[in-house]
């Protein structure tokens, strides 16, 4: 799954340049950036186009490709936020389906 976000990591990123060994590196930010945001919503994220999980995981790759993913939580807390909120209510939907 993440070769197939590298294409429009890159896009997003603007390299336009063959860098094989960039690429790996990407490979491992988006690995590291899937895992970080999974645990923040406490549960299996989609990456698919237009979601704000892959909106997210483009910035958490473009702040870690730049040295300052310390600052990724702070700058986007609102969103990392509700993220977790939308991840507790689908859990509790499919907990709970006589509810709905």
């Amino acid at each position: 799954m993440d070769e197939e976000l590298l294409a429009p990591l890159r896009n997003y990123l603007d390299i336009t340049w063959e860098d094989t060994g960039g690429d790996k590196k990407l490979l491992g930010i988006l690995a590291r950036g899937k895992t970080y945001l999974e645990g923040r919503s406490g549960g299996t994220l989609s990456f698919d186009e237009g979601t704000r999980a892959r909106e997210l995981l483009f910035e958490y790759a473009r702040y870690a490709r730049a040295n300052v993913l310390a600052d990724f939580a702070r700058d986007y807390a609102t969103l990392l936020n509700e993220l977790r909120a939308e991840g507790e209510v689908s859990r509790f939907d499919q907990e709970h389906p006589e509810l709905l």
